[in-house]
């Protein structure tokens, strides 16, 4: 633990170092050590099909706990240090969709700090550990802190975006896949085996075309006409006509065969 602090320390400090000309070393130790409430930005959801991002956006939430994913919800209101453990948990509850959580970032909107990357896995691995998802793809969870210091700012901003996936297309988009701190163990790595036809097979397995019976056939006739009377009217007419063309048959036959002369 206290290497981890010592490099977050020094991370902390690397990122205010370029304002020498502004710090000196006392307001370098204020800005590092100060509390700083956190803002999170409305999360951007990404979805298929664009015209549902809004619609979707409705359904999937962004929250920071303090300590650990069992701790409290930082508020607005709440205050954090540099070396204060954050949970992140990102949730999704639509039916039939996962996610990805991807570019996610702190910092100031012109010039972020990024903290995952578009492919989803970390990109500081100090700072914030490529989140572990669950089976549906509707729940994400990381563990990091929030390390990065503004000049003159009194709070610390944070956003992401989310990268929906159809629970049948999801094997391509998550969860993430070769990040560099997965472990042996890490959960995504057996997650990386999901196969939807197995794991959903009503929603994703073979479709299987439905036989269509004759009493199917006869309810699908125009109103105007009773539907089994249809039914049977036209098995008349096929009986009907089937019996005028063997009457048929029978006279071209007689008409064209030799007769012998009495």
């Amino acid at each position: 633990m206290i290497a981890i602090c010592d490099l977050l320390v020094g991370l902390a400090s690397l990122l205010v170092v370029g304002l020498g000309d502004l710090l000196d070393t006392d307001q370098y130790t204020e800005l590092i050590r100060a509390r700083m409430r956190v803002h999170v930005d409305p999360l951007i959801v990404i979805a298929p099909n664009a015209s549902n991002n809004a619609e979707f956006a409705r359904n999937c939430s962004l929250v920071l706990k303090k300590d650990s994913c069992a701790g409290p919800v930082l508020s607005d209101e709440s205050s954090v240090s540099w070396d204060t453990q954050i949970c992140f948990q990102w949730t999704c509850l639509l039916p039939n969709y996962g996610m990805r959580v991807e570019n996610c970032s702190t910092g100031s909107t012109t010039n972020p700090v990024y903290l995952l990357g578009e492919d989803g896995c970390t990109a500081e691995t100090s700072m914030l550990t490529s989140p572990s998802y669950d089976t549906t793809f509707s729940h994400a969870y990381s563990m990091g802190w929030l390390t990065v210091r503004l000049v003159g700012a009194s709070f610390i901003r944070f956003g992401c975006a989310i990268r929906l996936c159809h629970l049948c297309d999801c094997a391509e988009i998550a969860p993430p896949r070769n990040c560099t701190d997965y472990g042996v163990a890490h959960q995504n790595i057996e997650l990386q085996d999901y196969n939807a036809t197995v794991a959903y097979p009503q929603l994703c397995g073979p479709t299987e075309e439905p036989l269509v019976l004759i009493e199917e056939v006869a309810n699908s006739t125009p109103e105007g006409i009773g539907k089994k009377g249809y039914l049977f009217i036209t098995i008349g007419v096929v009986a009907l006509l089937t019996f005028l063309f063997s009457g048929c048959a029978i006279m071209v036959d007689q008409r064209y065969t030799a007769v012998p002369t009495p």
